[in-house]
């Protein structure tokens, strides 16, 4: 493999003219670590458009020997052929190197989780369709579900239920109500549907304390439906458990919520709570699920989230709750700064429909659900405006 390599490179300092297309399948981790640099040294040089020769070469690399072989060596113009070649070297060496660690690993004692050394297996980049390879893929392939939520205000604002490929962020103020709205929309398609709830934010005791409380029946109808799980906060182990959980049908999570979620210290917290909603906003596009995750805003910016101006630019809908302000008559009779059985919705983002929405409905304190309320008309309380 050493010949062929320094073949390769003598050949692409004749034949300089082809050096984008084979650096665009082959990476410098290909080659052996010596024969890398050199690798590395010739793409600099092309880069800065520098004439590319055995003398320009050895400013950079010392080894005499290995100029000389690379002086030595006969350039083909067939160098492109190598490319698989060199594709399956790099990954049998990999395999070599994961089962040495494994088996170092095993005779130690110490368990090592297989698929996070393969994760430092560098693939070649995939091949890229165009419109009419896409569409061909897709024409066969079954629709994209939208998942109904059965409560009317929001089926209304998003065109009959969510669609997947989406991160849904839901905020709101405080005690406004963010996880029992996102606790109905998942139980109602956990009807019909597999789910996940991420329960951190409280005990998965006391969710089913309330649930057989106040509604043992969905436990019997639809608890085979939704999966809990109230550990493993780090957002790799998050990640993990969704991709295990898609693979089984389950296409739509809830999680809470952001401040729970645990990252590896960064540079910043505008880094670190950025690489959470980075992180899930990937996984609901590619895997073609629906992640609805709470969030906490500040009082200064009800538009963002918490630590993250660019959390708010990676999700597809922004749902937020706040308090409605009693009538005069009913602060007096209340004696309470807020109305505990109405509140407002708004949907300040919305690329799956393009409309924005509006609308005051009620809130079952007891029962901690919300509907449209039927009194007053929609035209009143309906607001929608095109984006």
């Amino acid at each position: 493999m050493r010949q062929i390599q320094i073949q390769i490179l003598a050949s692409l300092l004749y034949y300089s003219d082809r050096i984008e297309e084979f650096a665009y399948h082959i990476k410098p981790h290909h080659f052996t670590k010596e024969l890398g640099i050199v690798y590395q040294t010739i793409l600099d040089l092309h880069n800065k458009d520098k004439p590319l020769n055995i003398d320009l070469l050895s400013v950079y690399i010392k080894d005499k020997n290995l100029l000389l072989e690379l002086s030595e060596a006969i350039p083909t113009p067939e160098f492109m052929s190598y490319i698989p070649e060199l594709e399956h070297s790099y990954k049998i060496s990999m395999q070599k190197y994961i089962s040495a660690v494994l088996l170092k690993d095993s005779n130690e004692g110490i368990i090592t989780d297989p698929v996070v050394l393969a994760s430092k297996l560098n693939d070649s980049p995939k091949i890229i369709k165009n419109l009419s390879d896409w569409a061909s893929f897709y024409e066969n392939q079954p629709n994209l579900p939208r998942y109904k939520t059965n409560i009317s205000f929001l089926d209304f604002a998003l065109g009959g239920g969510f669609e997947p490929a989406q991160l849904v962020l839901l905020s709101g103020e405080p005690e406004a109500g963010k996880t029992s709205l996102g606790l109905q929309i998942l139980e109602n398609i956990a009807a019909n549907n597999k789910a996940c709830f991420f329960c951190f934010e409280f005990t998965a005791r006391q969710y089913i304390a309330r649930k057989l409380e106040t509604n043992k029946k969905f436990i019997e109808t639809s608890g085979n439906n939704l999966y809990i799980i109230n550990d493993g906060y780090d957002i790799s182990q998050v990640a993990d458990n969704i991709k295990h959980l898609s693979k089984m049908g389950v296409k739509f999570f809830l999680i809470d919520s952001q401040m729970r979620l645990e990252v590896p210290k960064s540079r910043s917290m505008e880094e670190e709570e950025s690489a959470k909603f980075a992180t899930l906003a990937k996984l609901a596009h590619k895997l073609e699920i629906l992640i609805i995750l709470i969030i906490q805003t500040a009082k200064s910016d009800s538009n963002s989230p918490l630590g993250s101006k660019k959390g708010g630019h990676e999700s597809s809908i922004t749902i937020r709750i706040e308090h409605c302000k009693p009538n005069k008559e009913e602060a007096t009779s209340l004696n309470k700064e807020f109305d505990p059985k109405r509140r407002t919705i708004i949907i300040k983002k919305n690329k799956q429909t393009g409309k924005h929405f509006k609308e005051e409905v009620q809130f079952d304190p007891i029962r901690l659900t919300f509907k449209r309320d039927d009194i007053r008309t929609r035209e009143k309380e309906l607001m929608t405006i095109d984006i």
